[in-house]
This record gives structure tokens, C-alpha cells and sequence, in this order.
């Protein structure tokens, strides 16, 4: 289930509404063109626009690396949300967050 969060966010990051295929899934086209609603409050927050406070961004991004380095997932996704909330993130940023997501 955690696995298809995170397929359904890389797939929203990409701009497509057509899910990754999963091992042992047809490679056929998806033809529901219906929206799940519901997975997108499962989907971790993305930056507003709005803000842009670098800084707090590297500060946040640095504790990530540290966490993510010791194999502290947990706390790794918290500090790249935390970077990707205070300033228009990176495609590395958001890669690495996806990678903690994967790792939970």
C-alpha cells in the first residue's frame, strides 16, 4: 500500500495521471480517467509557492543527509518536507524524499 502512495506521487510529480506499472502488471494503457481523491491526503505536502526562505531550506536539507545517511527514514522525510515547505524544492530534493518514503 505504501508502494502505491509513493508510484501515485511520482506519478503526480511527473505531471501524469497514469500509475507506474507494478511487478506483474500489464503494460497495458490506463483507461480510467477518474482521479482517486483520497490517495492525494495521502500524499506528503509540496511547496506553496509562495515562500522562499533558502537558509531554512539547506538548514533543513543538511539534518535530512545526516538522518538519511544513519538510515533514520523517519526523521529524513521529515527534514526534506521540511526543505521542500520552505523553498521551491530541487528534482534531487524532491528524488530524495521520495527515497525516504520508500524506505518506511
Amino acid at each position: 500500500p505504501d508502494r502505491d502512495i509513493v508510484k501515485s506521487y511520482i506519478c503526480k510529480l511527473e505531471g501524469t495521471d497514469e500509475p507506474i506499472p507494478s511487478s506483474g502488471a500489464t503494460n497495458e494503457p490506463n483507461n480510467n480517467n477518474t482521479t482517486d481523491n483520497n490517495n492525494e491526503a495521502d500524499l506528503p505536502p509540496m511547496h506553496d509557492g509562495v515562500t522562499e526562505d533558502f537558509d531554512k531550506a539547506a538548514e533543513y536539507k543538511s539534518k535530512a543527509s545526516e538522518h538519511k545517511s544513519q538510515s533514520n527514514w523517519s526523521e529524513a522525510l521529515d527534514c526534506y518536507t521540511q526543505a521542500i515547505l520552505a523553498a521551491p524544492p530541487s528534482p534531487l530534493l524532491l528524488a530524495n524524499r521520495a527515497t525516504a518514503l520508500l524506505q518506511l
